[in-house]
């Protein structure tokens, strides 16, 4: 589990996301997106750079990124978005 982010590599972390981004990213706990691909919400589409539609899986009843609204799920989560933007996941 990627708890523990810092400026050092993490062997298990599967995705690299600027410091900056991960500081957007404050209401998250643990981050563990960046070391478990299988955790994270698939992106069905995005709007733009800023906006992904997700379809949610269980992770995203605890989390605080995930919004459902006019029937539609998207994520808000900066980390989330960046990996989509970098690695098309």
């Amino acid at each position: 589990m990627c708890t523990k982010i810092d400026k050092f590599s993490n062997p298990k972390q599967i995705f690299e996301v600027s410091k900056d981004i991960l500081e957007k990213t404050f209401d998250c706990r643990d981050k563990n997106c960046l070391c478990n691909e299988a955790i994270m919400c698939e992106v069905e589409c995005h709007v733009s750079e800023k906006i992904v539609f997700v379809c949610p899986n269980k992770q995203a009843e605890n989390c605080r990124y995930h919004t459902s609204f006019g029937g539609e799920n998207f994520c808000k989560c900066q980390t989330r978005i960046e990996i989509y933007r970098k690695y098309k996941k």
